[in-house]
């Protein structure tokens, strides 16, 4: 199936990088450590556009990076990436040499991440505008090395599968 709008379905990996001990954003009260969202995307020009800018309003202070790594697409896609990179510095964009599948650009994707967490997004999906934060913080609660939100899937506008609004109970 090719989905339209996998919501809220998104691994939030987290990785723990030799140079965890960096701390990009302070703000005065709460230490906010810096994120890395990494997106492998092949042909996705009709939803990455949606993806990135979903993605860009995410009120979580420490996301820094939102890494594309385009995988030899036909359809635009680059075009459309290097158009929204112009608006948004923290748009990185990886055009892979040849087709190597979406593991391959994740971990590509992956080398140029920064912070103590890395979060993977396909090029279709949508979250929640609090979910980084949601995330973050359930994971530093739990001690945590992978956190999950429940999915909500939508395939041509029809829910096909839906789970409450994102809330930490449900991850």
């Amino acid at each position: 199936y090719s989905f339209i709008g996998l919501y809220y379905l998104f691994l939030f990996t987290l990785i723990y990088f030799q140079n965890r001990h960096r701390i990009y954003d302070t703000p005065p009260i709460e230490k906010v450590l810096a994120l890395s969202i990494v997106i492998p995307c092949f042909n996705a020009a009709k939803h990455i556009g949606n993806t990135i800018e979903n993605l860009m309003k995410s009120d979580y202070p420490g996301l820094k990076r939102i890494i594309v790594a385009d995988d030899c697409s036909t359809d635009g896609s680059l075009k459309k990436l290097k158009m929204l990179s112009r608006e948004d510095g923290r748009l990185i964009i990886i055009n892979n040499k040849k087709n190597i599948g979406p593991g391959g650009s994740r971990n590509f994707g992956l080398k140029r991440a920064i912070g103590e967490y890395v979060c993977f997004v396909d090029s279709d999906d949508w979250l929640e505008k609090n979910a980084c934060d949601v995330l973050y913080k359930k994971a530093k609660d739990k001690n945590a090395d992978i956190v999950y939100i429940k999915p909500k899937l939508v395939f041509e506008d029809k829910v096909i599968l839906d789970h409450r609004l994102l809330t930490p109970k449900d991850i």
